[in-house]
């Protein structure tokens, strides 16, 4: 029974509120139905399994305070949807009609059944649900075109599009304040009226090209082709004995000794000058900062030969321009030696070097090929992004404010930094890659002075991040905006306390959450399986 216990706890949102304690409010009961009690005689049991196949149990049926009834015919259903259509259900009200005889089916394939006053409650449901689940589904060209960096909601678009479905009607204006690669931009854009902001370059631009482009894609490659390959052509040529040396290491097989007289070659060589180039040189800054760190020499050359190309088109307009920027980023992060910008990998054993020789042989300009056929093959959006700012974070909650022009309720969404970790840290190279600007570069992770990277105050210390985010709140809360916030249990702020910010400052929070598998970044995460708890807190004004 603990087991089925537990089980059924991953459905149930937490609700805080000024008069309740931090539990889960909002369900006035459980009933849990085991295997091989489908015979139960309470009705509230044989009406919902009437309408489920699965009644082989165990089943669970949540009774809200309100009198909705949601039946669940299939426990290892994912959770972030259930919570999403729990919550949403629990602000119905259930005034004028009588309640329903049956329950109505949701989905069948998990036993999902609603018991309510009136069909509009049930069409409600139905919508909430489709929306969370839909918002789950990330197609394969979202994937390539998405880039795993430290922090992407990738796999949580369910719990973040399901949490505002919860509180905000269809067509909603809701601004993305932290937008990252702009996955979770995109998703939401499904339902609501987006705008979205980042006070990274490089997320901005990501977060752009989550829209479909039209492009003239052949003749933009053509141009971009014959550019690269004389700046590629000018670096080779310049120091050609490197650049074969590198060849025959990726090309050759792998042992230890090769492993110790690659690991030689990479601290030794240093052939290109971290100062640009004059006019009549080729570009090279990534090979002179990021060349066996980041990247191989010959990848380093590559990236450094597609930043010229872009550089040198003519007559192009500025989408195009941040669509081969984009897919520049996105072939960097494919080709990138290790999983982040944080330190670059070392060969430290033979398998690591292999997979070293493995990443450092791609083709980045292959890659970055295929990015700009793949960002241009991306779905369109039901709603164009009604405004993408590269701002802080309060200059961009005023500017969505103006935009919105008083349009009510709306909401924002805060994906905010977790920890101490400086975050520049694992996206760096890719703000330089943006900026182009040959900045200076020191330690083992080649970052540029720490004046030049983007620091958030949601980082370093708790208190400096309470304080932020009550800032953060207040800005809502004062312009009557619903908030989302995405959080952690690995996060430096637990999440009762972060609730009771959220508590201070608006009439009603829920707490819904999912546990994922997050990558280590070298660090110990989450439980023993390496899954940890992703939280969305919603607050109402």
């Amino acid at each position: 029974m603990k087991d089925v216990k537990e089980a059924v706890e991953r459905f149930v949102p937490f609700r805080l509120a000024a008069d309740v304690a931090f539990g889960s409010a909002r369900i006035a009961g459980v009933k849990v139905i085991e295997s091989g009690d489908l015979f139960n005689s309470l009705d509230i049991a044989s009406s919902h399994l009437a309408q489920s196949k699965l009644i082989g149990g165990p089943s669970a049926i949540f009774t809200l305070f309100n009198g909705i009834e949601i039946g669940l015919g299939d426990l290892d259903a994912p959770s972030a949807p259930v919570q999403a259509l729990i919550a949403a259900m629990s602000l119905e009200s259930m005034n004028g009609s009588a309640v329903l005889d049956r329950a109505v089916m949701i989905d069948p394939n998990l036993g999902l059944t609603i018991r309510a006053a009136g069909e509009d409650i049930v069409a409600r449901a139905v919508e909430c649900w489709q929306t969370s689940v839909q918002a789950g589904v990330i197609d394969e060209v979202e994937v390539a075109t998405s880039p795993k960096l430290y922090g992407s909601k990738l796999r949580l678009t369910s719990l973040i599009v399901g949490a505002a479905a919860s509180v905000l009607p269809e067509g909603a204006p809701i601004l993305d304040a932290m937008s990252g690669t702009g996955i979770a931009s995109r998703k939401l854009a499904s339902r609501f009226n987006v705008s979205a902001n980042d006070a990274n370059p490089y997320a901005a631009i990501l977060t752009n090209m989550q829209q479909s482009l039209p492009l003239d894609l052949p003749a933009l490659i053509d141009r971009l082709k014959e550019a690269a390959q004389n700046n590629l052509t000018q670096l080779i040529q310049s120091a050609p004995e490197v650049f074969a040396r590198e060849a025959e290491f990726l090309h050759s097989e792998a042992t230890d000794a090769a492993r110790l007289e690659y690991t030689r070659f990479c601290n030794e060589v240093s052939v290109f000058s971290q100062e640009p180039p004059a006019a009549n040189e080729p570009f090279r800054l990534v090979v002179g900062r990021y060349a066996n760190h980041y990247f191989g020499l010959a990848q380093a050359a590559e990236i450094d030969s597609i930043r010229a190309a872009i550089d040198s088109l003519r007559n192009v307009t500025e989408a195009e321009r941040e669509v081969c920027l984009a897919a520049l980023l996105v072939a960097a992060t494919v080709c990138t030696t290790g999983p982040h910008f944080a330190q670059p990998r070392q060969a430290l054993s033979l398998r690591g070097f292999k997979e070293i020789l493995e990443r450092r042989s791609r083709s980045v300009l292959w890659e970055f090929e295929l990015a700009l056929r793949r960002l241009q093959n991306r779905s369109g959006q039901a709603r164009p992004f009604r405004r993408i700012t590269n701002l802080d974070w309060l200059d961009a909650v005023e500017q969505f404010d103006r935009d919105i022009r008083g349009s009510r309720p709306a909401a924002v969404y805060f994906d905010p930094p977790y920890s101490k970790l400086q975050y520049s840290r694992y996206y760096h190279v890719l703000n330089v890659l943006i900026a182009y600007d040959y900045p200076s570069v020191s330690g083992k992770g080649r970052y540029p002075p720490l004046a030049q990277r983007f620091s958030s105050r949601f980082e370093f210390n708790a208190g400096s991040a309470k304080r932020e985010f009550e800032r953060a709140f207040e800005a809502c809360r004062s312009r009557d905006l619903h908030v989302l916030v995405s959080y952690s249990d690995t996060g430096f702020i637990p999440i009762t306390d972060l609730a009771e910010l959220l508590k201070n400052a608006f009439a009603d929070v829920v707490v819904l959450s999912e546990p994922i598998r997050h990558h280590s970044q070298g660090v110990t995460l989450g439980d023993s399986q390496g899954k940890v708890n992703e939280f969305v807190l919603v607050a109402r004004p």
